[in-house]
């Protein structure tokens, strides 16, 4: 009895043992195929490109799976394309279209896929496939990953199967990740071609934008004008110091603000200083500000005109009415680009460019004693010639039409222009105040109009001064304007007017009546 029983427990230690050895095997099998998953799942996550996933995808299964090959096809608008292939049996470049679509239940046998009457034909070198892993993701195919047979012959077992499930649908999504990046790279660039087109575009249109901004308030066609602006263009680019010349009422405050605005300096600030307004010995404090307590007066501490327009441009017109002293500081500035404060031993750099103006010939003033010539040869570097208006008499109707236009949309006036005889009586006058006067006179004369053009009644100003006449029309021209502007103020109304200048309602039209005709008669005297 003892005898069978040591016969039984040694039979069952040997199936206990080799039951134990089955689940080693089983558990070190299933761990050898978690790895080479984990392997896989690595690749599929780091690759970038459909060849990379391809080749790495093809070798890795064959290789953990001992098949005789492997290749991956993608799904393409002609069929499915060959991306990569591992092992000895060959790949045929493309494949028909699957009977079966959507596979998304997993590894199925080839012949599922392609009948036995297709992967019969001699030419189909794809036939000796025997697992279809079809990679398809909410309903659509992404390609198909084809295996051989096992290289031992064995069969490929179900918990091979279904790990060949798990790649494939690891490797849709990776596939699917890679179309996502392809197609998000492709719009990427398109946008960046676009982005560089708009910059291209945005370059140009602001450039022209820098050109008419730079120029929107200089009218005028004239040959001479137009070199003055062409000087603009050059001096534009640099830092070097202008010299604006020219008659008062020429615009050179215009072209000073022109050359800011199309410099690269367009973004800092233009500052301007009216020369002549600065009292003698405040000019220095003026210009160069001065610390607390620096001289009587000084309370507080003060920043100068140089030091505000830092990084950007400043504008001194009528340079020539600056002291001597103020004038050996500037000079400094210029050659050392430093100022000082009054009352200050600290120097400050600055980084700005001086445009400078003045109606008077500065060559003459330096030779005369009266400015400083090391100053002036620091100034004009690139010295701008600003033409008289009656050096340019084709642009007095292209400058009294602009003018028309701006005074009358301030007005509130409707005019379509003006009459030849008002235009002949603005091209024969000889306009000793430029540009300048001949603003102030249209917008008098807009306030002056009564119809919907400009006629010479309302230009009787422009009368020449030998004649005998001319302080008695100047002075109903002025008592014109302000029954004028007293009846503008009514709305027309004669009474109100009338009320409003303290006279009866029959004198203010007797009034204005006289007064229109009398400017009339006297500006066709003057034709």
């Amino acid at each position: 009895m003892y005898a069978a029983r040591g016969k039984t427990g040694i039979k069952d230690s040997f199936l206990t043992r080799w039951r134990s050895r089955r689940r080693d095997r089983e558990v070190w099998a299933l761990r050898e195929k978690t790895r080479a998953l984990l392997r896989l799942s690595r690749t599929v996550a780091t690759s970038i490109a459909c060849a990379d996933i391809g080749d790495v995808v093809a070798a890795s299964v064959r290789q953990n799976f001992a098949l005789t090959g492997a290749a991956l096809y993608l799904q393409d608008d002609n069929g499915l394309l060959l991306a990569a292939t591992q092992g000895s049996i060959a790949a045929a470049e493309q494949l028909p279209p699957p009977l079966i679509q959507n596979h998304e239940a997993g590894p199925v046998p080839w012949s599922t896929v392609f009948p036995d009457s297709v992967c019969e034909q001699p030419e189909a070198s794809w036939a000796c496939w025997q697992i279809a892993v079809p990679l398809c993701v909410d309903q659509l195919n992404v390609g198909l990953l084809a295996l051989g047979a096992k290289e031992s012959g064995e069969i490929i077992d179900d918990a091979e199967l279904e790990l060949l499930g798990i790649i494939g649908a690891h490797l849709t999504m990776a596939l699917r990740g890679v179309d996502w990046a392809r197609r998000l790279q492709e719009k990427e660039a398109e946008v960046d071609a676009l982005s560089q087109r708009l910059h291209r575009e945005t370059e140009v249109v602001r450039s022209e934008a820098r050109y008419t901004a730079g120029f929107r308030h200089i009218v005028g066609v004239s040959p001479a004008l137009q070199y003055a602006l062409q000087l603009v263009e050059k001096s534009a680019a640099t830092d070097a110091a202008v010299l604006i010349s020219g008659e008062t009422g020429t615009g050179k405050e215009l072209i000073a603000r022109a050359i800011h605005d199309l410099s690269p300096r367009r973004s800092g600030p233009l500052v301007s200083v009216n020369c002549p307004a600065i009292p003698a010995d405040l000019a220095e404090s003026e210009l160069f500000g001065h610390e607390r307590g620096a001289f009587t007066g000084a309370v507080d501490t003060r920043i100068g005109k140089l030091e505000l327009a830092d990084g950007g441009t400043i504008f001194l017109d009528e340079v020539a009415d600056l002291p001597m002293a103020v004038q050996v500081k500037l000079l400094r500035v210029l050659q050392e680009r430093e100022i000082q404060r009054v009352g200050s031993h600290k120097t400050r750099k600055l980084d700005i460019r001086i445009v400078a103006a003045s109606n008077r010939d500065l060559r003459q003033e330096s030779t005369a004693g009266r400015f400083r010539e090391d100053l002036y040869f620091r100034l004009a570097v690139l010295p701008i010639q600003l033409p008289a208006l009656r050096e340019r008499l084709g642009d007095i109707p292209m400058l009294a039409t602009h003018f028309l236009e701006r005074a009358a949309n301030a007005y509130g006036k409707r005019l379509r222009g003006f009459t030849p005889e008002a235009v002949a009586l603005l091209e024969k006058y000889h306009w000793p105040g430029n540009v300048r006067e001949l603003h102030h006179v249209i917008e008098r004369a807009v306030l002056l109009s009564t119809g919907d053009r400009i006629r010479p009644d309302c230009l009787i100003e422009l009368s020449l001064p030998s004649s005998p006449r001319s302080l008695g029309a100047s002075l109903r021209v002025e008592k014109l304007r302000r029954v004028e502007a007293a009846l503008k103020q009514t709305d027309g109304n004669q009474a109100a007017a009338a009320r409003l200048l303290g006279m009866s309602r029959s004198n203010f039209a007797r009034l204005l009546k006289t007064l229109r005709q009398a400017v009339a008669e006297t500006a066709t005297a003057l034709l």
